[in-house]
């Protein structure tokens, strides 16, 4: 603020004394109601000062601050402490009032309509509501950037990256410059390299880390990234989407309004059978710690069930389907779909589907204490359903899935920005803490599968 403001305020604090009315007045009043020298003439005049002071108060709704304008006008050393005051708490909020944005650094980008990273990255870049709030500071892609790796750079990576090139594209974490307290660190490379990241953005500064599920391979990496996080005070979210969904939060609404619920989750996704090799070697952490994680996500974070807290596990070895799959030479061992129920020790129970090969719609059901099906909350519905086949026929070359949870992945991202910017916690977004639970329940549903099938 400059020095001419600051004069001004000091200058309506006088002004304010000036146009007040004078306290000579309200002193004399005062004075006036001690008068000791008889008791009918105290009570009469205190019951006319009583009638002035009423009428006063029709006249001029300011009376309180008559007075602060008068001990001002007599005190010029308060005058001046109010000034400054009011220069204080003006300049905050002046400040409190300037665009803020957090800082993203990118990791794992992949291709143009293929990687999640990049899906990602489009909506921070171009999303309102999201775009306005972020400013995207460096990308790392670590293979289509490293020329050791990728001896042919796709066409579409090379083009993405001409159009940005306001964007600091880089191969390694190392090469970016040292990052701020609000930086957000938004990590979704392979799986089995993203502790690798998370320990480099730690160390480069990074405040905030929102990690693509399920974070790290196994449970004890999980651990020590979590610990990790801890000691430097980085914040971190994991990217499970169906936290926030809204067909998941209609089918808890109902399951917590009924007396005893059973709550299946379906998750399907719409690969060919053709297909299925590429897919569990490019997920080859497996099916319960990439697809089915969302839902493993939920029972640790709405329906109290840890590994500590099973009570049994149920596999419905009539759906369920274990396959070993060869692709460009390796072998892969995982599951095209599982149906299992788990229970706890309080027995609440939940059932938990995913199938590869069923298709864009997944659902929550809810049934009764008698197994009746009293609500089915399907995503998307017919209405997003039709725009989404319409978006998938436009676009043949968009992974589907990108299209059916757009949506979800916005807002996912937007509450973490605004709680980086607000300070306060990102609601309903999972924690490190609910991915090391999941983590957990991926572990120990795989083996059972793994024993069962």
């Amino acid at each position: 603020m400059h020095k001419c403001t600051f004069h001004l305020i000091l200058l309506l604090s006088f002004v304010a004394c000036t146009l007040s009315s004078s306290p000579i007045p309200i002193l004399k009043r005062r004075k006036a109601v001690v008068n000791k020298e008889a008791e009918a003439a105290a009570i009469a005049e205190a019951e006319r000062l009583q009638a002035e002071m009423q009428a006063d108060a029709e006249k001029n709704k300011f009376i309180i601050g008559d007075a602060i304008a008068a001990l001002f006008c007599n005190n010029l050393f308060l005058t001046v402490f109010f000034a400054y005051v009011v220069y204080v708490v003006f300049d905050k909020l002046q400040n409190s009032f300037k665009s803020k944005k957090v800082d993203i650094i990118l990791i794992g980008m992949g291709l143009p309509k293929k990687g999640m990273g990049w899906y990602h990255l489009l909506q921070l870049l171009n999303e309102e509501g999201l775009k306005e709030y972020v400013d995207v500071k460096g990308v790392v892609e670590p293979f289509f950037l490293n020329s050791d790796l990728c001896k042919s750079v796709p066409a579409s990576f090379t083009d993405f990256v001409d159009e940005n090139s306001q964007i600091h594209f880089v191969k390694n974490v190392d090469e970016l410059d040292d990052f701020g307290p609000n930086t957000l660190c938004l990590i979704a490379g392979r799986t089995v390299d993203n502790p690798k990241f998370f320990k480099q953005c730690i160390e480069k500064g990074a405040g905030y880390i929102y990690l693509e599920k399920p974070g790290a391979s196994t449970v004890k990496e999980l651990e020590e990234m979590k610990e990790l996080a801890d000691s430097n005070n980085v914040k971190v979210y994991l990217g499970y989407n169906k936290n926030v969904t809204p067909y998941v939060q209609k089918a808890l609404k109902l399951a917590n309004q009924l007396d005893t619920a059973h709550v299946l989750f379906r998750h399907n996704n719409s690969y060919k059978k053709r297909d299925l090799p590429e897919c569990f070697a490019r997920n080859s952490e497996g099916m319960l710690k990439n697809m089915a994680i969302h839902e493993l996500a939920l029972l640790a974070s709405f329906f109290n069930i840890t590994v500590d807290s099973v009570a049994s596990f149920k596999i419905d070895k009539k759906i369920s389907e274990k396959l070993e799959l060869s692709y460009q030479g390796k072998s892969y061992t995982d599951f095209s779909k599982i149906l299992f129920t788990v229970t706890n020790k309080k027995k609440q129970s939940v059932s938990i589907m995913a199938d590869r090969c069923g298709g864009n719609v997944s659902y929550a059901a809810v049934l009764n204490k008698e197994g009746k099906e009293v609500g089915k909350f399907e995503f998307p519905d017919e209405d997003e359903l039709a725009k989404v086949n319409k978006m998938v026929a436009a676009d043949p070359e968009m992974m589907p899935y990108f299209f059916v949870q757009s949506d979800d992945y916005f807002e996912l991202k937007s509450r973490v920005v605004k709680s980086i910017l607000s300070g306060e916690v990102a609601e309903g977004v999972a924690t490190i803490d609910i991915a090391v639970d999941a983590l957990k329940l991926a572990e120990f549903g795989t083996d059972q599968l793994m024993k069962t099938l």
